[in-house]
């Protein structure tokens, strides 16, 4: 068993105070975005200029993942700019691989699914 909570915000602006051992995030995939979809299931994988990624890289570095904790990230790797993600976790001054890969069907939209494992850089 494990013993976990499940918070629905935007970024961390929603979750209590305090550090995480594990943080999982399913990120906005799409920069922007696209004509001919604006379904309510789909709104939440917009990020115009990945403004909310660069949020929650720096509050998670800085405040919200406890020490040795780790935070995993879920990208669509087919929509996912994975140049771009991987400059960002960087420059937010995370270490990075990918931990699994793995295909899932969405209704009948196929998600090629990344799950990225994050940590601090070891001293």
């Amino acid at each position: 068993d494990v013993d976990c909570e499940i918070y629905q915000s935007d970024v961390f602006d929603q979750v209590p105070a305090g550090q995480f051992d594990v943080i999982l995030w399913n990120v906005p995939w799409l920069p922007d975005a696209i004509d001919g979809i604006d379904g309510p299931e789909f709104r939440g994988g917009f990020d115009p200029g990945y403004h909310a990624l660069n949020r929650f890289l720096a509050q998670a570095m800085t405040e919200r993942l406890a020490p040795g904790g780790a935070v995993l990230l879920a990208v669509d790797r087919l929509f996912c700019d994975r140049g771009l993600l991987k400059q960002r976790i960087e420059a937010a001054g995370f270490e990075h691989r990918v931990h699994h890969e793995t295909t899932h069907l969405w209704g009948e939209i196929e998600l090629q699914l990344d799950f990225i494992a994050l940590r601090r850089p070891s001293r």
